[in-house]
């Protein structure tokens, strides 16, 4: 299951970067759909991954990240894309900054739910200290001040399981999440664009001595994911929220 859904999105990353646009976007979630589209198939698709972790497949850093969810790089590909699943905890959640990626990036939502608020830069005035933050080297990320400015929302949206959304790399966002839901994502990032990333803080700081997971760590993580929201009974409580969510969405369309 993971090795079919890697060879099809290794088909269309071949000699160029899948996520230059909406069409790489659509790709991606087409594929996704086919593969992955009901419970069983995403629990075999992770149960499989976790047996070939120690098989040396092309897998990135898997870490606790500094923003408070678990990142699982399950596969690099030739192309500079990657593949990652991102696990987001059961309490109430926000990104700790307003932020950009190096990247674009296309994400569907597996499970849960996760509310996103972009942002553009405005230069009316200098609220804001927006830093460059620029890829690790030696587990040490380095950032610089880039300039003072404004931030407005610019678009604000909910995604539920089975949605998804593309981002552009310099589209600086923030996700947060409200309590009790367990929202997993999978996440095909493209190629770098760009040798840093744009954040949003009152000072700037590094993040040094990053602790990656462990593939024991790794595999727990993934089991507790498949054992607590991707069980029969969970998916139960899924299809009635879907249903809840879906009469929502037809009361405010009339």
């Amino acid at each position: 299951m993971f090795t079919n859904l890697i060879q099809n999105i290794e088909k269309f990353c071949l000699n160029n970067d899948p996520m230059v646009g909406p069409a790489g976007h659509e790709n991606y979630v087409s594929i996704i759909n086919e593969h992955l589209g009901d419970k069983s198939q995403q629990i075999a698709f992770l149960e499989n991954f976790t047996s070939k972790i120690d098989k040396n497949i092309r897998t990135g850093k898997s870490l606790n990240h500094e923003n408070g969810f678990t990142k699982i790089s399950m596969y690099k590909f030739s192309s500079g894309a990657q593949l990652r699943l991102h696990i987001f905890p059961l309490h109430e959640f926000i990104d700790s900054s307003i932020h950009s990626h190096r990247w674009n990036l296309s994400s569907y939502i597996l499970s849960g739910e996760m509310k996103c608020k972009n942002f553009r830069l405005i230069t009316e005035n200098d609220e804001h200290k927006i830093f460059k933050f620029y890829d690790e080297i030696g587990g040490t990320k380095q950032c610089e001040l880039d300039s003072k400015v404004g931030l407005v929302s610019d678009a604000q949206y909910v995604l539920f399981k089975g949605c998804s959304h593309f981002l552009n790399f310099k589209v600086m966002h923030q996700i947060s999440k409200t309590f009790g839901s367990r929202t997993v994502s999978l996440m095909l990032s493209g190629s770098p664009q760009s040798d840093y990333s744009l954040i949003s803080r009152s000072d700037g700081y590094q993040i040094k001595n990053r602790k990656f997971l462990t593939n024991i760590e790794i595999t727990n993580k993934i089991n507790e994911v498949i054992a607590t929201h991707l069980s029969p009974a969970i998916h139960a409580v899924d299809e009635s929220i879907d249903s809840h969510h879906k009469s929502i969405l037809s009361s405010n369309s009339l």
